[in-house]
């Protein structure tokens, strides 16, 4: 078989990047290790100033996950390992590989993408299979002509496979930091889920899964948990699916199984999938915090987002929680195609009186179209221009200063008043500090 190499880039645009473990790579390493594949890990998180001398050893195969943010970091690590190795094979995969294929191969030295879910495809290359006959990849071949095969890949039963190879992380770098009640332990990242049901025209999961939405069983869960905690020795657990509260008889399994662990944990949920008998239920088996899309207060930006949610269905879950005792961040995207002063005006009344009002927590994200949704995919329709001629790199979350990056904005000076607006309301209820990694 050949010998792969998966390459866990730096994102520097990120407080820490070793908050949350690496999951994609790690299931791919375990699914390529169970079948005898010869697999290891090069772990770059951190290192963003070493990238230029970092020296990557020699393999058959190379494995890099990419989201729109390391679009130059990739450009960069593919030449180096085609400069050193030029009959090795380099393999992108992740978000931005993804939904950006074509423009993944024209401007890289990328050899292939995945299409979908990468852990049969690896093996299939590792196994010295034709690329032209894997499903689930795109790749050019010397003349840089690209092709794509037929089908991509998804894997139905994720249960099929195995846990993630956390024995492979560096414990001393990862982890997150989950606060509570004046409190804070070193948590581990799981995820229970692949994919979201929903279609919001801001986010690309619906490109990158296919709207196919596949869940763990709480069996299989309850495996991962004793890894993170028993076997790497964390003391809390951040979910991070997109939506861990959307099966009702699942999560109350997990809540039984995190009520016996007893340790602290946090999660995502959709506010149209939380009533207060499961608000009741999860801060009862430990969660101390609950992460809701909020976006915005205004029904006319709610509707474009494709939210299927009303500000009135907002108001009534973050009184729910603050009813049940369980704390709530809320997360706000501001500059949406669409956005007024009005619009503004309307999320920051809600920040006062539903937020800050309740004590609970905010954070605020700048909105540029992710390759792979709607809006990217359509922006005739949102009156968005996108210079597609242009990088990247410059997608980023808001950082400490409170401003994020900016591939176009023609209302951008509008867009950063409207941030520092926003972020005078939460002052001292933003949460950025509460999520930086214990070192």
């Amino acid at each position: 078989m050949k010998k792969t190499l998966l390459i866990q880039l730096p994102t520097p645009q990120l407080f820490s990047d070793t908050d949350y473990f690496p999951l994609g790579l790690l299931y791919l390493h375990s699914f390529l290790e169970k079948h005898g594949a010869p697999v290891s890990f090069l772990d770059m998180s951190g290192h963003i100033s070493e990238v230029e001398t970092w020296q990557i050893p020699e393999a058959d195969v190379y494995g890099i996950t990419c989201t729109v943010v390391h679009d130059g970091l990739l450009r960069k690590i593919a030449s180096q390992i085609k400069k050193r190795y030029p009959a090795s094979l380099v393999v992108a995969g992740g978000a931005h590989a993804i939904t950006m294929p074509e423009h993944i191969l024209k401007t890289t030295e990328v050899d292939a993408v995945c299409t979908g879910d990468g852990e049969h495809v690896m093996l299939d290359i590792a196994e010295g299979k034709d690329i032209s006959e894997i499903d689930g990849i795109a790749w050019k071949n010397d003349n840089k002509d690209i092709f794509f095969s037929k089908n991509a890949s998804f894997i139905k039963d994720i249960d099929s496979l195995p846990l993630p190879a956390y024995g492979i992380l560096d414990r001393k770098k990862y982890g997150c930091i989950i606060s509570f009640n004046d409190m804070s332990v070193r948590g581990g990242t799981v995820i229970t889920s692949r994919g979201c049901p929903f279609n919001c025209a801001f986010c690309a999961s619906p490109s990158i899964t296919k709207r196919k939405f596949r869940l763990n069983s709480v069996d299989y869960i309850k495996q991962m948990l004793h890894a993170v905690i028993s076997d790497l020795g964390y003391e809390g657990i951040l979910f991070v699916d997109d939506i861990l509260t959307i099966n009702k008889e699942r999560l109350e399994g997990i809540c039984k199984e995190m009520k016996r662990i007893n340790v602290p944990w946090s999660a995502l949920a959709r506010i149209d999938t939380i009533d207060e008998d499961t608000l009741r239920m999860m801060k009862d088996s430990g969660c101390v915090q609950l992460n809701v899309g909020i976006e915005s207060a205004s029904e006319r930006i709610l509707k474009k987002m494709k939210k299927r949610i009303t500000p009135d269905d907002q108001a009534r879950a973050m009184l729910l929680a603050h009813k049940v005792g369980l704390p709530v961040k809320a997360c706000f995207i501001v500059g949406f195609p669409g956005e007024t002063d009005e619009t503004i005006a309307e999320t920051k009344r809600f920040m006062e009186k539903y937020v800050v009002g309740l004590g609970f927590y905010g954070t605020i994200n700048t909105f540029v179209p992710l390759p792979g949704s709607d809006v990217h995919n359509d922006p005739e329709a949102y009156g968005v221009k996108i210079d597609r001629e242009n990088s990247f790199d410059k997608y980023f979350i808001v950082g400490a200063s409170g401003m994020g990056g900016y591939f176009h904005k023609e209302n951008e000076d509008k867009v950063k008043e409207w941030v520092m607006e926003l972020r005078d309301v939460l002052d001292n209820r933003l949460t950025y500090n509460k999520m930086r990694l214990r070192r």
